[in-house]
């Protein structure tokens, strides 16, 4: 048995022997350029393109079966110009023969220098390379390896060269081009069993970016198991164009280790680091389904750095009204990546003094969000205040803030903002809960807030428009305390009292400015249980009583002035931003403040004809000074700044009223009814009530006319 053996060996090195001296004669004895013609008639007959070899062919076959071709190049397809669609310097591919027998693949080096590759879509969308595929795209191709089969072969490979590649693509049914060159990619010791270096460079150009990539990575490629890891990456990216913000790039990105498992689909990616000029972000993501709708998870956290020196970069020209603003951030989240879209949950974002934390991210083109901040004054990251603005601090800051009409047209919202502790225009809420909606170019937002010891409840609604935007207001005020409102709103505290309010207006412009100048609708206001601090109207009254009667002033009074009333009520027109009122009441002490007039929202002031009526109430007989007041009525003119109005005699109306009366008192005489003081005069206690001035009047000229 032994010697049967020993000659089937023998036999067995004999035909390895003749066939090794038989590839050694055929390399030695056969020319591979005698058959350059053969070769280019059997591509022009499989591809119908003309394959051009311009430089020599080589063919060795033993120890290594090498193939390496010079200058050579493949037709374009018809139409496609006379460029053509490939073309190379030289190419090189070499694997050691013995091994094969053995069913180990033993690659030597892959040179392969100055490919040129040209894809083209022409404007029907018809492209320059699917025509190289196989005559029927839809056959399938069925191998079915199994364990009887023997081991599948192992690949070893020497190195991988490729230089001064380039890759065109021209997209003229989109109208875009993409350019890829000075592509080099160099590989060693490829190989399963172990890891090996790698490293790749190409250019990029495209419509609006212009970038240079240089990466560097130990990989391993197990492709008996599928199983693919890569470990030490490096690659930067340098880049300019307007498709980058700030119009310039620096980036660079490094992982320890990524292991992906085709079998599995899954996926893990390990001490991610990601270095933006001054961000720098580190995360650990894991994936599932590699191959067939990838989702990716895991925490991620961006390092604290200065948004301050780091918008300008990227070319956001930030102007605040607070320079100490933008400081410092930081930020920390868990991304979830699936393909219904991107979404970052426990969200941890600081900036300067607030804390932000919720969710946030994109599902199905639609941008959602939930979050909570702590405390933000909205008011130190508004812009400046602009050059020609009034003296006051914070004039203009917020009329120049621009309604975002570009991007009220593009996004698609629904998210809910919530604020523990807000100031906005300089006002204060608490609790404030703003909920946002936005499609098709109309955007919603329906704000609710503790505020000034009460309520406030809102409607915002802006569609925006070609050239500027059309903006609805629904406001709701209620039980708000006045006096620490108007300290907020105009810096004085001379208005006490609890408001209820209603306000549905409308306008149309591009900025707050605009919006404040064209405001138009209605509105109503209910003032109860207050105080004007700063004017004693009672003494004004008093005042100006004297003297338009030419009699001294009344002592005035000690203590801070101030004009308390029960009740104030008005309701009111817009128009243009000026806000016309014609049915004003204040409910007073003594008196009865009735008037009418215009709150000009563009310019802060406002103007209003009032008439005092004073009560005919027992405690002004009990004052000498005022005994004759009751029923008395003066005008008045309040007019001046929102914040700061002053009050005065309406001299003029006076005058007039004056006149009045004294015609009235003539008429009164000429027909022998005495005047309107000996009327009052008359009156008293247990008197017979008499026909008033006016009813006289009437009756005596119905005796004229009978």
């Amino acid at each position: 048995m032994g010697r049967i053996f020993k000659l089937i060996a023998m036999l067995a090195a004999g035909v390895v022997t003749l066939v090794v001296l038989a590839l050694v004669a055929v390399g030695f004895l056969v020319d591979a350029n005698d058959y350059k013609d053969q070769i280019a008639a059997a591509v022009k007959q499989t591809t119908g393109r003309e394959l051009t070899l311009e430089g020599d062919l080589d063919l060795k076959l033993f120890p290594w079966v090498s193939v390496a071709v010079g200058r050579a190049s493949l037709g374009n397809a018809p139409g496609f110009g006379d460029e053509p669609f490939a073309e190379i310097n030289t190419a090189r591919l070499s694997v050691k023969l013995l091994p094969l027998f053995s069913q180990r693949i033993e690659v030597g080096d892959i040179e392969l220098d100055g490919m040129v590759l040209r894809l083209a879509r022409d404007a029907r969308g018809r492209d320059n390379w699917s025509d190289l595929a196989a005559d029927d795209p839809d056959a399938e191709v069925d191998v079915e390896l199994t364990e009887a089969e023997g081991p599948s072969a192992s690949l070893d490979i020497s190195g991988i060269d490729v230089s001064n590649a380039a890759l065109y693509f021209n997209d003229a049914q989109a109208d875009s081009s993409v350019e890829l060159e000075n592509f080099n990619f160099r590989a060693r010791g490829v190989s399963a069993k172990q890891h090996f270096p790698l490293s790749l460079q190409f250019d990029f150009t495209g419509q609006d970016l212009v970038a240079s990539v240089d990466a560097a990575i130990e990989a391993r490629l197990d492709t008996a198991a599928n199983a693919y890891d890569v470990r030490d990456a490096d690659i930067k990216v340098i880049g300019r164009g307007e498709s980058i913000p700030g119009g310039e790039m620096d980036a660079t990105l490094k992982f320890a280790a990524l292991a992906a498992d085709l079998n599995s689909g899954t996926l893990k990616i390990d001490d991610i680091v990601l270095v933006f000029d001054d961000l720098r972000a580190r995360g650990n993501l894991q994936g599932e389904n590699l191959l067939d709708g990838l989702v990716l998870k895991g925490p991620i956290e961006v390092e604290p750095f200065s948004p301050q020196s780091v918008l300008p970069r990227v070319g956001v020209d930030l102007q605040t009204a607070d320079a100490s603003v933008m400081q410092k951030s930081s930020a920390d989240a868990v991304l979830n990546f699936s393909p219904a879209g991107i979404m970052f949950t426990e969200v941890d974002l600081s900036l300067d003094d607030t804390r932000l934390r919720g969710n946030a991210g994109r599902v199905n083109e639609q941008i959602r969000f939930d979050l909570t901040a702590d405390a933000i004054d909205v008011d130190r990251y508004l812009p400046p205040p602009a050059e020609d603005a009034a003296d006051s601090d914070d004039e203009g800051s917020v009329d120049e803030i621009d309604l975002p009409l570009d991007a009220i047209r593009q996004v698609n919202i629904r998210g809910k903002f919530t604020l523990q502790q807000a100031k906005f225009a300089g006002l204060s809420f608490k609790d404030l809960v703003l909920d946002v909606n936005a499609r098709n170019g109309e955007l919603r937002l329906t704000p609710r807030a503790n505020a000034y010891g009460g309520s406030y409840a809102g409607n915002i609604a802006i569609k925006a428009r070609a050239n500027d935007a059309l903006l609805s207001l629904d406001q709701t005020l209620k039980d708000v305390d006045l006096n620490p409102l108007g300290a907020d709103l105009y810096q004085v505290d001379k208005l006490s009292g609890l408001a209820n309010a209603d306000f549905k207006l409308s306008a149309t412009g591009r900025n707050l400015g605009d919006i404040r100048r064209k405001l138009t609708g209605t509105a109503a206001l209910n003032l109860a249980d207050g105080a004007w601090e700063g004017i004693d109207l009672w003494y004004e009254f008093r005042k100006a009583r004297a003297l338009f009667k030419r009699e001294a002033a009344p002592p005035a009074p000690t203590g801070p002035p101030r004009t308390p009333f029960s009740a104030v009520t008005a309701t009111a027109n817009v128009a243009d931003g000026i806000v016309r009122n014609d049915d004003l009441r204040a409910v007073l002490p003594f008196m009865v403040l009735t008037g009418r007039g215009n709150l000009n929202l563009p310019e802060d002031s406002l103007d209003f004809d009032l008439v005092a009526e004073v009560l005919k109430k027992p405690e002004l007989a009990k004052d000498a000074t005022v005994a004759d007041l009751g029923g008395s009525r003066i005008p008045l003119k309040l007019s001046g700044p929102i914040g700061d109005p002053k009050l005065r005699p309406d001299f003029a109306a006076l005058v007039k009223e004056e006149a009045k009366k004294k015609v009235k008192d003539k008429l009164l005489d000429s027909l022998g009814l005495g005047n309107e003081d000996e009327a009052a005069a008359g009156e008293g206690e247990g008197a017979e009530p008499e026909e008033s001035p006016e009813d006289k009047i009437k009756n005596k000229l119905k005796d004229l006319f009978r």
